[in-house]
């Protein structure tokens, strides 16, 4: 019987916006959970240095508890659930300190500020920015938008716990639903990346043998962690307990990636000892850092598990920061991003051209300057006073960039430079106009003349009233749109859970002989399941005689209330109608439709025909490798 868990009572837990229901460990499983978190307890509250305070710690395990049977559905088929449990216990009972979301801030806002530019969101966004504030500095100089723009973007951004609270919240409300779940599943497929990575570390790393020891063995599972924490306040250990990456690459693993990740392998190596290590840890990376950014913020505000999961979120964040152009110092001798200069508008170049009739290209007896090419193929002028840095170039080509790719290079510093002039003399351009647009008449930046700032402002308020009638239209097409592609998957579901239960039906009429062919090879049994496969119902003893015949497959009691967290990230459901409630039957169904999953219904009494049927199944919808 599995031991009931202690959570907070009333409490919603969500990972990834997905409701979870804490999941009930055996007693073995709670066993091995809490000793390892009462090891790591007992190490920070002997090393206060680690600046990880108990309430810390109880969150963590709360969070740990909360999520666990989520990850176990995720990873348990693959590499066992007492594996996946030691190994996230671990991870979430390291003593390590909360990652600085404040230092995503500036990531997270030029991706909001993406966002916005593309749905046409600029007149919801200037109310919710700061006026007459002092604001942070950004770290570097965006050519889409001004420093101003960006950097009061940030400052609510960081100031989210306290004066922009309420700006925050309405920052971030102007996602989309879609959009939305599209940044937390970005962030939750980073984590489950990492973790699966640690795993392979803990399965495939077998640790250094220590020598055997003068005095007695502790009884902490974790030895050698208080080593590893160690501050230097207290004597070295001996020095047969000096290689502690030999002795613990799991725990080492987790401690120092933040700070690896981007180093060169041979750096890595020398961290992490064993090679495996450094081959996990070096293909670990983001797709996109600037949505990380905005995800850790957007899943922060929403209290959700994923921002709770100690090293593996720790992971997440550093490898998102350490991806941000910015996270890299400037060159001390940058050279420069142009060269002063006339272009050359000589005609160098011969165009072909499209014939009026007919396939191919022929010349048309036209030459071309670069520049021309350029404004034939962009509708831009490139600058007149400067051409590519061949200084620049030569930089680029001696970090490693290949000739080509330095010339690219060299050319769009040379072509973005002269707009980053522009805006910085015009102090900010059509951004910092429309900010000025907003100010009272008389302010500096203001309008001067009292009936213009009326006749502004009017505008202003009917433009903001046409957008938002727009938007709401917008929305209620999108609304439809997602109702009918539900309705859409809801009917074809049915009608695949109808053909099923008529196949049934026929043959439970016509008797267990014709109906269900013989496999051409006879299948032989016992057969792994590959598949997240699980079986609902039955009597117990066809339970009994199916279960050696499929490992692999997950079988439910017919008598336990069904575990919804497993449902939720099965490939199919298979369902013994003949001994199954009506009640557990429902709450299966439903949650089975309402998470897209497949439902199968066995068609026999008999353990091995059913198995076939599974078998046959599998076989027919899994995809030859």
């Amino acid at each position: 019987m599995g031991k009931k868990t202690t959570m907070p009572h009333g409490k919603t837990w969500r990972l990834s916006g997905e409701i979870l229901s804490p999941e009930a460990l055996s007693d073995t499983e709670e066993r091995q959970f809490s000793e390892i978190f009462s090891s790591f307890q007992n190490l920070t509250m002997s090393e206060p240095s680690l600046g990880v305070s108990a309430a810390t710690m109880r969150g963590r395990e709360t969070a740990a508890r909360a999520s666990l049977g989520y990850f176990c559905g995720r990873f348990g088929g693959d590499y066992g659930r007492d594996a996946v449990i030691k190994a996230f216990a671990t991870a979430l009972a390291l003593p390590v300190k909360p990652y600085d979301f404040n230092t995503l801030s500036f990531g997270a806002a030029l991706w909001l500020l993406d966002y916005v530019q593309e749905q046409d969101l600029q007149s919801e966004l200037l109310p919710l920015l700061p006026q007459n504030t002092e604001l942070p500095e950004p770290p570097a100089a965006d050519f889409r938008y001004p420093r101003g723009l960006v950097s009061s973007v940030a400052y609510v951004l960081l100031n989210r716990r306290k004066s922009t609270l309420k700006e925050f919240r309405k920052l971030t409300g102007l996602l989309r639903k879609p959009d939305a779940a599209n940044l937390r599943a970005s962030f939750r497929d980073a984590t489950l990346d990492y973790f699966g990575r640690f795993l392979e570390v803990c399965k495939r790393v077998a640790p250094a043998t220590p020598p055997a020891p003068e005095t007695a063995p502790t009884l902490s599972p974790f030895p050698l962690a208080k080593d590893l924490f160690s501050t230097g306040t207290k004597p070295p250990p001996p020095p047969d307990f000096r290689n502690l990456p030999e002795r613990t690459p799991d725990v080492t693993f987790l401690i120092k990636t933040p700070s690896l990740i981007g180093t060169p392998p041979d750096k890595m190596q020398s961290e992490l000892y064993y090679r495996r290590l450094t081959d996990l840890l070096s293909e670990f990376a983001v797709r996109n850092p600037y949505e990380i950014c905005a995800a850790s913020l957007l899943l922060e505000r929403e209290n959700d598990l994923l921002m709770n999961l100690n090293t593996l979120t720790n992971a997440v964040l550093a490898c998102a920061e350490r991806h941000l152009p910015w996270a890299c110092e400037r060159a001390e001798a940058a050279p420069p991003l142009y060269s002063a200069a006339t272009p050359d508008y000589a005609l160098h170049y011969a165009s072909p051209e499209p014939p009026e009739e007919g396939g191919g290209t022929v010349p048309q007896g036209r030459l071309f300057s670069a520049q021309q090419l350029f404004y034939r193929a962009t509708g831009y002028l490139l600058p007149r006073d400067r051409e590519p840095s061949g200084e620049l170039e030569a930089w680029f080509t001696a970090q490693g960039l290949s000739g080509g790719d330095s010339r690219a290079l060299a050319v769009a510093a040379m072509a973005l430079s002269a707009p980053d002039d522009a805006r910085t003399d015009a102090e900010g351009g059509v951004w910092e106009a429309v900010c000025a647009s907003r100010k009272a008449p008389g302010e500096p930046g203001g309008p001067c003349d009292p009936d213009n700032a009326e006749r502004v402002a009017e505008l202003t308020r009917q433009l903001k009233s046409a957008k938002q009638a727009a938007h709401e239209k917008e929305q209620l097409i999108r609304q439809l749109e997602e109702q009918l592609r539900d309705e859409t998957r809801r009917a074809e579901q049915d009608r695949m859970e109808l053909r099923g239960l008529r196949d049934t039906l026929f043959r439970t009429r016509a008797g267990e002989v014709s109906d269900f062919s013989t496999p051409e090879k006879p299948i032989q049994f016992p057969y792994q399941i590959r598949r997240r496969v699980l079986i609902f119902g039955g009597h117990d003893t066809w339970s009994k005689s199916i279960r050696p015949l499929l490992p692999g497959a997950r079988f439910f009691e017919r008598e336990s209330l069904p575990d919804l967290n497993a449902i939720k990230g099965a490939d199919v459901v298979w369902i013994q109608a003949n001994a199954l409630s009506h009640k557990f039957y429902y709450r299966i169904i439903e949650t089975a439709r309402r998470e897209n999953i497949l439902v199968r219904y066995f068609s026999f009494a008999s353990a091995r025909k059913c198995a076939e049927q599974v078998v046959e199944n599998e076989l027919s919808e899994t995809p030859e490798s």
